[in-house]
């Protein structure tokens, strides 16, 4: 990106599209029985003890530096999001109204 902005005959836009990503924390996963038979039973699944309480998921969600992720990761070519879908989508702008 750099290189094309430095051509002086040159404008870079970068207009918001409907990408995203994100990250998240494993609370629960299926045990090694249901993996290998193929099946999907949350009743199954084995809770993450380690996250279990809310307090401690809620730590690590607050220490993570977002801006410092998108400079670091994306270049700047992105910006913090406050909801679980961009804000070029149809529910962000219909929030608006």
């Amino acid at each position: 990106m750099e290189s094309v902005e430095a051509l002086g005959n040159v404008n870079l836009y970068q207009p918001q599209d409907l990408g995203y990503q994100y990250m998240g924390l494993k609370l629960a996963h299926r045990p090694s029985e249901d993996v290998e038979a193929g099946v999907v039973d949350p009743d199954n699944f084995i809770v993450n003890e380690k996250l279990e309480d809310k307090r401690v998921r809620q730590a690590l969600v607050y220490g993570i530096n977002r801006e410092a992720m998108i400079e670091g990761l994306l270049h700047g070519s992105g910006e913090v999001l406050h909801a679980p879908f961009p804000e070029a989508s149809w529910h962000m702008m219909k929030m608006r109204q």
